[in-house]
């Protein structure tokens, strides 16, 4: 098989996919931004209810109740695997 200099040429196709994975990056582009800006309001409520700092709330509004759980267990063990909170 030989190499040629010959230009390549977009067919229809071609031009169709372009447009298609285009479309779909912007979507994402556009949902990802959505899903931080419906936590832009609730921010300020849990900031002042529970008397947080910016990032302690968004970290609670991030993590999921069972990591909140494992957070929490590990603060007050100090990171000891042996502390009684773990129960066994």
């Amino acid at each position: 098989m030989a190499l040629t200099n010959a230009p390549m040429t977009s067919t229809s196709s071609n031009r169709r996919q372009k447009y298609v994975i285009g479309g779909l990056m912007l979507l994402f582009n556009l949902l990802y931004g959505v899903n931080f800006a419906a936590l832009g309001p609730i921010l300020p409520l849990i900031r002042d209810d529970y008397g947080v700092s910016r990032g302690q709330a968004g970290l609670l509004v991030t993590l999921s109740k069972e990591e909140i759980l494992d957070l929490l267990a590990f603060l007050i063990s100090q990171g000891n695997a042996k502390h009684k909170i773990y129960g066994d």
